[in-house]
């Protein structure tokens, strides 16, 4: 069981954790305590994407629109899904990049000259700039191609991508990067 008990109050004696039901045992009359209502008791944490009304009701201690949010994140996330607990609303100011608000003025990976959102230049080794100005990584021998800079070996020839030393012998590259057409 990975549930970690929160001890609510100073009286909790001994926690037992393990069991189906993690308990904390109050020596006042062997008082055991399962559950939430019970003002003594050792409460089980939730995970990622539970049902949650506050902070201390998630093992991330962070509950976004009654749902458990993975990893805690801060104020940028207001709502989160039930499934895994992954961001699913933004507050003001940032915008939703996979499961995770970033700030709406942040560019893609790659970038390394950004404007507010729009990227002006990618890291020209590892990126290249889309027509939507978001980087992108360089495609693989055999991957399909608009222009060479898309292409990590620097050659794109018939709409694929060239292994590197084929660049100057072929006229067209196919789906393995290897020469169509001499």
């Amino acid at each position: 069981n990975d549930i970690e008990p929160v001890c609510c109050q100073d009286g909790c004696d001994t926690c037992v954790v393990g069991t189906s039901n993690d308990v904390c045992v109050i020596d006042e009359g062997d008082h055991i305590c399962i559950s939430a209502s019970d003002v003594g008791c050792v409460i089980p944490r939730k995970g990622d994407g539970s049902v949650c009304i506050d902070n201390v009701d998630c093992k991330s201690s962070s509950c976004k629109g009654k749902c458990c949010n993975v990893g805690g994140v801060g104020d940028e996330c207001v709502e989160c899904g039930p499934f895994g607990g992954h961001c699913t609303v933004c507050a003001e100011g940032f915008k939703l990049v996979g499961s995770s608000c970033v700030d709406e003025c942040s560019c893609s990976e790659g970038c390394i000259c950004c404007d507010c959102g729009i990227c002006r230049a990618c890291d020209p080794d590892t990126h290249f700039l889309t027509a939507n100005s978001k980087c992108q990584l360089k495609r693989g021998d055999g991957m399909v191609c608009d222009s060479s800079n898309e292409c990590e070996s620097g050659g794109c020839l018939g709409g694929h991508c060239c292994i590197e030393s084929l660049i100057d012998t072929c006229d067209t590259c196919n789906g393995r990067g290897k020469c169509a057409s001499c």
